[in-house]
Parts: structure tokens; sequence; C-alpha cells
């Protein structure tokens, strides 16, 4: 099983209803790519000091899902049109169980 996460710093300024409509964009990601095998987004609880706003937790059946997914359309999309102007920084791992 391949798991991706992604820590994402949200830029100075954004608004709630920029976040709010980051997090429907990922919620819109699991019904459109099969691929998926579980999907887990929010906000920062806000427990420790940190600089990220968002984090998402995937996983997928192997390397060649994870591939598909970030290629696939409603993806490229969602990170174009939403994704990367609401953020200063994104950082993603991926490692294999």
């Amino acid at each position: 099983m391949l798991h991706h996460v992604v820590l994402v710093t949200l830029r100075d300024g954004v608004t709630d209803a920029e976040v709010e409509a980051v997090l429907d964009g990922f919620a819109s990601l699991p019904p459109a790519i099969d691929q998926i095998r579980t999907y887990d987004v929010g906000r920062d609880a806000g427990l420790s000091p940190n600089d990220f706003g968002i984090v998402l937790v995937a996983t997928f059946d192997s390397v060649e899902d994870f591939q598909a997914y970030r290629e696939h359309p409603a993806h490229v999309a969602f990170r174009r049109d939403l994704l990367v102007p609401a953020s200063a920084d994104i950082t993603s791992t991926q490692f294999l169980t």
C-alpha cells in the first residue's frame, strides 16, 4: 500500500472562503478518481505550533494507482485552480507499507 501525505502552508491573507474552497476541492476528488483507497483531509487541529493549515493523508493500492491519481485531470485542475493559489508552500511525501 502506498501512503501519500500532503502538508499545506497557507499563504498570508488567505480567506476562510478560499480555505473552504480548497477543502471542498479535496473532497471532490475521491468520487472522481477510482484509484483512491482512503482519503482524509482537514484543517490542522492547532494542538502543536506549526506552519501547516491543511493536511491530507491518502492511501492507494499501488504506485501505479498513485501515479494515475496524480495525473488525473480532476486532480490537475484542483491543484492549478484551488490549491496552488491558496498555498505558500506544499510539501508531500509518499511511503510504502
